[in-house]
């Protein structure tokens, strides 16, 4: 389920832009999604201080509390990726748009149209980072990740520890659930397997499988539970026989 913020300060615009939406999904019943309006700028940067985070966002720029380009670096700020559409009366601002990463920007009175089109791109994108990446919920954030990125993530301390190949790391917030459940986008990943209760591994970063540990790329030593040897080693030769792809 898509959650879709429209902000725009004008009644009559926002009340287009929310039912123009709205058709949207009632003509692709395969993307469920749901709208919510905000005449406010204030009131939707308060969701968003609040970690109340929307998957598309279309915002008018000409706003009179917070303007839509800086919404938009709020927005930038906690959410890297998330589609912005820009709707505005005003073509001067289109640089500063798309210095935000802005997907479109759509000149008003948009069309439905043009909307459609906008929301298209938006809902394609949403669905190819969906099946490639993973959204962490950080301390100083969510993020969203390449998952052929991440090399490790290990359980300390209640939280995700990912290792990423560009030697950054992220630490998810405390988990308050089971480790497995924290890391489920990629336990259901046939690229990752688990050789101890503490680890998920990505296998495109296995240099070696010794009998108590998996040698990483990085050089780093991840121990292998003596129950779990078997599996590991049977996972890891299927992956190298199928060339990393998905099997």
């Amino acid at each position: 389920m898509l959650r879709i913020a429209v902000c725009d300060n004008d009644s009559w615009d926002l009340n287009q832009l929310v039912k123009v939406t709205n058709a949207y999904f009632s003509k692709h019943p395969e993307r469920e999604g749901v709208v919510t309006a905000f005449s406010d700028a204030v009131e939707l940067d308060s969701q968003l201080q609040s970690d109340t985070l929307y998957d598309i966002y279309v915002v008018d720029i000409l706003m009179p509390s917070i303007s839509g380009i800086r919404l938009g670096r709020k927005i930038r700020s906690v959410q890297k990726n998330a589609p912005i559409i820009y709707t505005t009366s005003s073509e001067e601002f289109a640089l500063d748009a798309y210095q935000n990463q802005a997907l479109r920007y759509l000149l008003k009175p948009v069309s439905p149209e043009e909307l459609f089109s906008a929301l298209d791109m938006a809902c394609m994108l949403l669905e190819k980072e969906k099946a490639h990446f993973i959204l962490i919920n950080g301390r100083d954030g969510k993020e969203s990740v390449d998952k052929e990125s991440i090399i490790v993530v290990e359980n300390v301390a209640c939280s995700a520890l990912y290792t990423l190949s560009n030697g950054q790391t992220i630490s998810s917030v405390c988990n308050r659930g089971s480790f497995d459940r924290a890391v489920a986008p990629l336990s259901s990943d046939p690229a990752f397997l688990k050789p101890h209760k503490s680890f998920w591994v990505n296998m495109r970063f296995i240099r070696t499988v010794q009998r108590d540990s998996l040698v990483l790329d990085n050089n780093r030593e991840i121990p292998i539970s003596r129950n779990r040897f078997a599996d590991v080693n049977r996972r890891y030769l299927r992956f190298l026989a199928h060339d990393g792809e998905e099997f």
